[in-house]
């Protein structure tokens, strides 16, 4: 299976504070790009693409030391949405893959919650976080039935989108053609938005972490909520699951 990372934002909500990618943002001693694909090296994925936009050299300078991992450029990362960066992905990959965003500080378990499911297709959910800007995910007989941000989802929604998927060629092959004929009505669309749309012909799971430790970082509030909040609970489970395991997650994995 591979991976990948959609890297294209310019992340303009953090432009006051960050002047680097979002993927670049340390938190801990790492960058949250690299500490995602350590976790995917973990699990065992050995080929893993950053398809990137905005400062794209530093992508491609960070790939260049790390076996695996290679960039492609999404040349209308400016004006067009991430379902057009995830688009650029059409010719690198041929079966299944994980597909994260770059933005994401998360623990383990996200990713073993997704290829442990049955489905070839799921959408990993969360509990409530409260952290602001979050995606709602309605389902339907546990399938995907709708995502979006609005507040009136709040109340029906089975979990919180952490933007961290698991997508089968087909269900791809359904999406490109999605994006096909949405790109003639707008090109400012989100990957989200695709995978509704197909998720209407092919059955998209949804499983629930509801204890997740995880977060998106989009502005300087998130910044202060995974630097003071969530990291601190990631180190504080990797120790506790690397004292019951005696080993690391990498050699309990592969």
């Amino acid at each position: 299976m591979d991976a990948i990372i959609l890297a294209a934002g310019r992340g303009m909500r953090l432009a006051s504070t960050h002047q680097l990618p979002k993927g670049f943002l340390e938190v801990g001693s790492l960058p949250i790009i690299v500490q995602s694909i350590h976790t995917l090296w973990d699990f065992g994925i050995r080929r893993i693409h950053l398809i990137t936009g905005h400062d794209a050299e530093r992508y491609d300078h960070l790939a260049s030391g790390m076996e695996g991992v290679s960039t492609v450029f999404n040349h209308q990362y400016a004006t067009a949405g991430n379902l057009h960066t995830l688009y650029c992905a059409t010719e690198i990959v041929s079966g299944a893959f994980l597909l994260l965003e770059s933005d994401l500080l998360y623990e383990p378990r996200a990713l073993e919650a997704l290829i442990s499911h049955n489905s070839p297709n799921a959408i990993l959910l969360s509990g409530r976080t409260d952290h602001g800007d979050e995606v709602y995910v309605e389902t339907d007989a546990g399938r995907l039935k709708n995502l979006s941000k609005s507040r009136s989802l709040q109340s029906v929604a089975t979990g919180e989108f952490v933007g961290i998927s698991k997508l089968s060629r087909d269900l791809f092959e359904c999406m490109q053609a999605k994006i096909t004929r949405a790109r003639a009505a707008s090109s400012n669309l989100a990957y989200e938005d695709g995978l509704v749309a197909a998720g209407a012909d092919i059955p998209i799971a949804c499983p629930v972490v509801d204890d997740l430790i995880w977060c998106e970082i989009d502005d300087p509030s998130h910044c202060a909520i995974a630097k003071e909040k969530i990291y601190p609970r990631l180190q504080s489970a990797r120790a506790a699951d690397q004292s019951t395991n005696h080993c690391g997650p990498g050699q309990r994995r592969r």
